[in-house]
């Protein structure tokens, strides 16, 4: 996922705050990270988790917690 329009804000206590966001968020959706690499303009994630889950629901989380954490934060 991208921050909107691809801003190069992903950097420094930024990018430090926003994985420690996403590890606990995926450890509540029941999931698990493969593999995370936070770029300035983007976020990749490789995650594993039931079939019952929909993949759409876990980012819509993730986005949506980690935007109002880090607005208020930041």
């Amino acid at each position: 996922f991208c921050p909107k329009y691809r801003r190069k804000l992903l950097t420094g206590k930024l990018k430090d705050r926003l994985e420690e966001i996403i590890l606990w968020e995926i450890k509540n959706c029941n999931a698990e990270i493969l593999n995370m690499e936070i770029m300035p303009d983007h976020v990749h994630l490789l995650i594993s988790t039931t079939p019952s889950v929909q993949p759409h629901k876990i980012m819509k989380t993730l986005k949506g917690k980690s935007s109002r954490i880090l607005r208020n934060e930041f």
